[in-house]
Order: structure tokens, then sequence, then C-alpha cells
């Protein structure tokens, strides 16, 4: 048992720490919002220091892009060009073609996942 003398009042807890009911007993988090997972291909980790993935923000993915351009530059240019997404780039939000979403325009929000693939193309004939 804790002495009278050592024991914290509710008044004594930090404003900007809440408790966490998975955190362990005693522990408290800071809440934050969940950012978007963007998975990075290997060709493309150079722009990330190797990340296999990273977070971004944004309410469109021209937005996310843009934002994780800020962080990561030069990458929005090896996925986007005038014309939109890049030709022989896949993006998928939460394992959807974003073609068939909306382009750049997709909305996206916190929590979600979107993954970048090269387009695979080529073979025997």
């Amino acid at each position: 048992m804790i002495p009278p003398a050592r024991r914290l009042k509710p008044s004594d807890k930090p404003k900007s720490l809440t408790t966490d009911c998975h955190a362990p007993r005693g522990h408290t988090l800071e809440h934050r919002p969940m950012a978007i997972e963007v998975r990075i291909p290997t060709i493309l980790r150079t722009y990330t220091g190797g990340a296999k993935s990273v977070e971004g923000a944004g309410s469109t993915l021209a937005e996310l892009l843009g934002d994780l351009d800020s962080r990561h530059q030069g990458l929005r240019e090896r996925l986007v060009d005038d014309a939109g997404l890049r030709r022989f780039v896949n993006v998928y939000l939460n394992d959807e073609d974003v073609r068939f979403l909306g382009g750049l325009e997709t909305p996206v929000t916190d929590g979600d996942t979107v993954t970048v693939l090269p387009a695979v193309a080529g073979g025997s004939r």
C-alpha cells in the first residue's frame, strides 16, 4: 500500500495525458489522431531513407502525396505527372485501385492504408 502522503490526487495528473484502458496499469498515453500509412515499394525507398512505410496526412490522395513530398522530397514526382498518376504506377487505397475510386481526388482518412506498387509488364510471346 502506498502511504497517503505519496498518493497522487486526480488534480496532480498532467492535463495533456489521459489513461488508456489498453496501457499497462499506471501508464498513460498521449492520444494523437491516427495517420495514413503509405507502403513504399523497394524501388522508391531511396526517397524514404529505406523505410518500407511512412505516415502522412491529407483529405485526398493528392494532398497526402503533397504532404509526403514535404518530408520525402522527390517522391511525388515519381508517382504523378501532369496527367495524374503515372501510367506504370499502381496505387491502392485499402486494397482498392484508386483509378476506380477517383484518382488523385480520392478521399483518404486517418487509419487508411495506401499501397504504391510499380506496374509489372512484359512476358514472353
